[in-house]
């Protein structure tokens, strides 16, 4: 339920449930933290030291919003993901991403070692 905006925009919302973790959500987990380090040290390569990558939550489904949050994610992917309905979705979803943006970096920084997807 949307409020005045007085005097900002303020709403009402309920929370909803986060969908069920599986077995496969913390290797979901695992394959985005690769892939995220892996464009992190990508873009450092030539820039310095990169940051120390932050300790994630126990809670797979925490993790899968910190990871998100970490990500190069622009603010409509960000969104859609935000919108799918369970940790492992978010986490498919992150790791696609993250592919794409590791092989378009590689595209536009001439790479020599262009990245290879496991299949």
């Amino acid at each position: 339920e949307w409020l005045t905006d007085d005097p900002f925009p303020r709403c009402i919302a309920d929370r909803l449930p986060d969908g069920d973790i599986t077995s496969e959500t913390e290797l979901l987990v695992e394959r985005s933290v690769v892939l995220l380090t892996d464009l992190i040290r990508r873009f450092f390569s030539e820039r310095g030291q990169p940051p120390d990558f932050p300790q994630l939550d126990d809670d797979s489904s925490l993790a899968s919003f910190q990871l998100l949050s970490l990500s190069p994610l622009g603010p409509l992917d960000q969104l859609k993901a935000l919108s799918l309905p369970d940790p492992s979705a978010r986490l498919r979803f992150l790791i696609e991403s993250l592919e794409s943006e590791i092989t378009l970096f590689d595209a536009l920084s001439g790479a020599d070692e262009p990245y290879q997807q496991d299949d």
